[in-house]
């Protein structure tokens, strides 16, 4: 604060009047903070904004509710990981034994196989139902 007052002194921007209302405004803030920190602490409660106070105490609040849901959720998220991956162990345990038909092989590779569209849609339910493997049980023909 000083040097940024002497510097501007000797620029000539601030004149002895000037300064000397600055260094005065700077004592009394100064003294001001002396007083505000000796004050008992129920006087310094009087002395901030309450609505600043509550205000500080709801943003803390709002952040500690975020920082458990967020938590909570990672929680469920894991939770929900592990009783799918044990579906699927369960699944696979109780069809450990069972092996497909090859019809059952054979359709569920049709199923899952990637569609192609053609352009000419009436030519193109005749192929498929002449290039069919599983004939008239098929799904996707019917």
């Amino acid at each position: 604060f000083t040097t940024s007052i002497t510097n501007q002194l000797r620029r000539g921007n601030l004149s002895e009047g000037e300064m000397l209302k600055k260094v005065d405004t700077k004592i009394e803030s100064l003294e001001q903070d002396i007083e505000r920190a000796n004050l008992p602490e129920e006087d310094q409660v009087d002395y901030y904004d309450k609505d600043y106070i509550d205000e500080m105490k709801l943003y803390g609040r709002t952040v500690r509710e975020r920082r458990v849901k967020e938590e909570s959720e990672a929680l469920e998220k894991e939770k929900f990981k592990e009783l799918c991956n044990e579906r699927v162990m369960l699944w696979e345990y109780q069809n450990r034994g069972k092996k497909k038909s090859p019809a059952e092989a054979e359709e569920e590779a049709l199923l899952s196989r990637p569609l192609r569209y053609v352009s000419d849609s009436s030519s193109a339910a005749d192929s498929r139902r002449v290039a069919c493997s599983v004939g008239n049980e098929c799904h996707l023909c019917d």
